[in-house]
């Protein structure tokens, strides 16, 4: 299965276009000042459905689709313009795919949760298989924690968050009707970096670029 995102990070909380542009990777809104154990304080079911409903300032999630139209739609948003496909050096806005079955399936989490395995790239890796032109003289990051015996190894968690939702509320979990019905509406699933934060105290909020299959770029017009 295929999920997709639209993403402008319109007003530069994620730091997207830079985190793109040194193979950095995908960050939830975490990055801006979340807390890393904010998962575990506020409960996971809880923190899902406050994101599928948008009550939130920052998250550990990301959200994906499974409907292309639908990430489309968020990577015009509110702006009124449409997209015309642009190249990777100047852009205003992305889409980004993740192939699932390119990915190793570890197994079932929970009714509408998996945990999904693949290797990292890295700041210094040439996005060669999302057609990435940079070089920035970061170094070979991946070498550097190989020979710190740092697993290069990363892991998400994928929440399809109608299927969860709707398996808890036929088993008397109370669940948000508006959560439910916006995750309906947009096919939403969530995208969970599972690994740990830098020390161990809570989780990343980096997607590293390893789980991604294409990028897309945009201009808006």
């Amino acid at each position: 299965m295929k999920i997709w995102r639209g993403d402008q990070d319109q007003h530069n909380i994620r730091q997207l276009q830079f985190t793109v542009k040194t193979c950095d990777g995908l960050y939830s809104t975490l990055i801006n000042s979340g807390n890393p154990a904010a998962l575990s304080q506020q409960g996971f079911v809880s923190s899902i459905q406050k994101h599928a409903h948008g009550n939130w300032s920052t998250s550990h999630f990301l959200s994906f689709s499974k409907n292309k139209s639908v990430a489309t739609g968020f990577a015009v948003g509110t702006s009124g313009k449409t997209l015309a496909p642009s190249s990777q050096s100047s852009w205003d806005t992305l889409i980004a795919c993740i192939d699932l079955h390119k990915l190793r399936h570890i197994g079932s989490v929970a009714v509408g949760i998996d945990h999904f395995e693949f290797q990292e790239i890295g700041r210094s890796q040439n996005l060669i298989h999302l057609q990435f032109p940079y070089d920035l003289g970061f170094g070979n990051v991946i070498d550097h924690r190989r020979a710190a015996g740092i697993p290069t190894t990363r892991n998400i968690w994928t929440v399809d968050v109608h299927l969860l939702l709707t398996y808890l509320n036929s088993n008397g979990v109370s669940v948000s009707p508006a959560a439910l019905a916006t995750s309906l509406k947009e096919e939403e699933v969530l995208v969970l970096p599972v690994d740990p934060f830098w020390g161990g105290a809570g989780l990343t909020a980096q997607v590293d670029f390893g789980c991604v299959a294409s990028l897309e770029y945009f201009h808006l017009i």
